[in-house]
């Protein structure tokens, strides 16, 4: 699992994973984020170090084998 600096620096990234732009402060761009079952996108509200790491994790993963 990628340090905290990973998570804080794609937080405040204006580019998403995919390459497409994001709003800073959001993990995804709108369409990733949209095509994330609901739980998922849920889970992306936790804190750093409450959860958040391990919902991008899983987001990342299902992004990979569903949308990208």
């Amino acid at each position: 699992m990628p340090d905290r600096k990973f998570y804080l620096d794609m937080l405040v990234s204006d580019e998403c994973l995919c390459g497409r732009s994001k709003q800073p402060r959001r993990t995804f761009c709108y369409r990733c984020f949209k095509a994330l079952p609901y739980d998922m996108q849920k889970e992306l509200y936790k804190r750093m170090g409450a959860g958040y790491e391990e919902a991008v994790e899983s987001a990342c993963a299902w992004l990979q084998t569903e949308v990208w």
